[in-house]
Order: structure tokens, then sequence, then C-alpha cells
């Protein structure tokens, strides 16, 4: 089963069946959120359900250098005994710029990066639980930066229906 939640501020959350399925207690979800323009410019136009109805640009080469903003991509885990830990990486359009690609596309590239340094240490199937997370997470800081870690001990749990009910902006 997914479950799919959309705002109308537009973030959108899925859940992933499989693991939902053997985790029935764990709350499994991706979550982005559009660029406030794009969210005025859908809402000012509630009658076009196609791209072929839109004015697009290509994200790769980057269609401007004038860009700016963030992406961030991370992990948040909840739970009664620890509250929320938030980690991840914050990363600034203009890293991605520099090199001629976009943030996103940058993430994504680091990560195969860092996966492909794995090969050739142990033969065989590679299992996420046998990974060297410590020299994965060194060349992923090499090119993103410095792990972002938000902690609040004190939060209480919430599923994110709940979220989603309460506003509560970052998800």
């Amino acid at each position: 089963m997914r479950r799919s939640l959309h705002r109308g501020d537009g973030r959108s959350a899925r859940g992933d069946g499989a693991l939902s399925r053997l985790l029935s207690r764990v709350e499994i979800a991706f979550i982005y959120q559009i660029p406030l323009a794009a969210r005025r410019a859908l809402d000012a136009h509630p009658e076009r359900r196609s791209t072929d109805e839109w004015r697009l640009h290509r994200l790769f080469p980057p269609f401007s250098s004038t860009l700016a903003g963030h992406d961030r991509v991370g992990v948040l885990l909840c739970s009664h005994r620890f509250g929320e830990l938030w980690l991840g990486f914050d990363t600034d359009v203009s890293a991605g710029l520099a090199l001629g690609t976009n943030a996103t596309q940058l993430q994504v590239a680091t990560g195969v990066l860092a996966g492909w340094t794995q090969l050739g240490i142990r033969e065989g199937i590679h299992f996420v639980e046998k990974l060297d997370w410590q020299g994965f997470l060194r060349v992923v800081r090499e090119v993103l930066g410095p792990t972002v870690i938000v902690h609040d001990p004190t939060a209480v749990p919430l599923m994110l229906a709940d979220r989603v009910k309460a506003g509560i902006k970052n998800l």
C-alpha cells in the first residue's frame, strides 16, 4: 500500500509500500517542497493540467547562472525516547552551478561517487548494513560540506498526516 499526501504549499510525501509492510510501526516517506514562485504559478492557473501548457526550462545543463537557493537532503528520525533528529546536507545552488549542474544532481552524483568508492572493499553482494559509512560520509562531506545535524530531544513524534494537519513548515 502506497500512501500519498499532497499539501497546498507543494509538499508531497509517499510511503514505500514494501518497507512499510515489513516495518509496520515505522513511517517511511519521500518529501519535497517546490519553490514558492512555482507554487504561486500553479495556484494562479489551476486549469493547466499538462506540462505542455507551461513554459518550462531544463535543469541540466542549467538554463541560468542566476539561480539561487538551497537543496536539502537528509533523514528525519523520530522516537518517543529520543525526540527528533535530522541529519543531512543543505547544498547551495551555486555549488552545483560551479560544476555546470544543479544542487539536486550534485547531491545524487555525490552519493553515487561515494558508493563507487565502496566497490572492491568486500567481495560479493554489498549490503547497506555492511557499508563503510564513515568512508562514505567522508567522500560526501568533501563535496557537499559538513553534515547538518538538528536534534530536539523533547519533540513529540508525529506521523506525517498529523504534521500536515498541524501545519508544521519543516516536515
